[in-house]
């Protein structure tokens, strides 16, 4: 009866019944989901011939997507907006449960606890904004993680995974930053150049260069701003909500320019990040890779909670490797049992109780994604306990 005594089974099961929920909250939501119905109306006004991007710069209510990724949304304008959200949503989780299964077999761990973790990953918070919004991460994910997999054993499928990936969200371009620093995965990284080159001039048909201009220009203005709101889990928005009046952190949009201190600051815990990732490389390619995926959400100044669908695969693989069968360390179990159901929660989450506590506990629990997942990366793979990542 040893599962019984395992601290993921608990968390399953709770999962389980959490999955229950969001779906049944998922179906009956009158309309199409927020981010959605961005990516519907601007698939819309393309097919017009109006301008794709938006001219503000201070504004978070708008497409910004790489412009090869509205050829995705044009396809789903085929269909009425909720018709196409749910299809949409549907294919969403079909990407992110193959992207987490993937994730799962490049980490040792008994079959019984693959199924545990996946339960969790499936019902934690981040996928459940994922699904609500109509976001496009999880097929971002799925590419990330194909790319992680195949880049040794068929480096051009894998460059060609990461190329895409790249031109619907720019987040996966830091995967490249290993694969330089590592001669089975340079291969991998010539061949992402490469179909990245190859996407732009396949779709110059449709898509225009002064489109990439207009993508380049406003993503640089855009990214000088940050929220505030405790939905923006991201370190820059931890940082600018301890630096303001609590209050801000639950007003919409809050949208307030990044100090450069918090910037280079930012920059910094980035570039110690990518350093920890290059290193760990030679030990284990997927392991230098999610370290990475994790960081996108963490130091992007729009860190939202649906970001975070990025970091599942270290959630994962720390979990799995604190709970290995093999290992008796019952720091390990406590802090699973203690981590794992925060992550659970969703972003929004705003216990009263707290407005009665010290500022810096509620700073603390409404950043708890980027504490935690900053906890993981520094201590996955480390000697407290025995490595059970893929060596690839």
């Amino acid at each position: 009866m040893r599962y019984l005594r395992n601290p993921l089974l608990p968390i399953a099961l709770l999962s389980a019944l959490l999955l229950l929920f969001q779906w049944r909250t998922a179906l009956v939501q009158p309309g199409a989901a927020t981010d959605f119905d961005i990516y519907y109306h601007a698939a819309g006004s393309f097919d017009k011939a109006t301008p794709l991007y938006s001219t503000s710069t201070t504004s978070f209510d708008q497409y910004l997507y790489p412009p090869p990724c509205i050829l995705i949304f044009r396809f789903f304008h085929h269909f009425r907006e909720r018709t196409a959200w749910l299809v949409f949503d549907i294919l969403m989780y079909g990407c992110l449960m193959t992207a987490l299964w993937i994730a799962l077999a490049m980490v040792k761990t008994t079959p019984a606890n693959r199924v545990y973790l996946l339960f969790f990953a499936l019902a934690s918070a981040p996928v459940y904004h994922q699904m609500l919004l109509g976001q496009i991460n999880a097929l971002v994910l799925l590419l990330s993680i194909s790319y992680l997999y195949w880049y040794k054993r068929r480096p051009v499928l894998a460059g060609a995974c990461l190329a895409c990936a790249i031109w619907i969200k720019v987040y996966p371009v830091l995967l490249l930053a290993p694969a330089l620093f590592y001669a089975p995965g340079r291969k991998a990284f010539a061949w992402t150049i490469l179909a990245g080159i190859l996407v732009p001039l396949l779709c110059l048909p449709i898509l225009s260069f002064h489109q990439y201009l207009d993508f380049a220009r406003t993503l640089a203005a855009l990214s000088q701003y940050t929220a505030a709101n405790i939905i923006n889990q991201s370190f820059t928005g931890f940082s600018m909500r301890i630096m303001l009046p609590w209050q801000n952190g639950f007003s919409w949009p809050s949208v307030y320019w990044i100090p450069r201190a918090i910037k280079i600051f930012n920059y910094a815990l980035l570039l110690l990040v990518l350093i920890k990732s290059i290193i760990k490389v030679k030990q284990s390619f997927f392991l230098s890779g999610i370290i990475i995926l994790a960081a996108c959400a963490v130091f992007s100044p729009l860190g939202w909670g649906h970001t975070f669908v990025f970091c599942l695969p270290l959630w994962l693989a720390a979990f799995a490797q604190w709970n290995d069968p093999d290992l008796n360390i019952p720091l390990t179990r406590i802090l699973t049992i203690v981590l794992a159901p925060l992550l659970l929660i969703p972003v929004y989450n705003h216990p009263g109780l707290l407005d009665r506590w010290p500022h810096i506990i509620g700073a603390l629990y409404f950043s708890r994604f980027l504490f935690i997942t900053l906890f993981l990366i520094f201590l996955i793979g480390n000697p407290f306990a025995k490595s059970n990542l893929t060596s690839d």
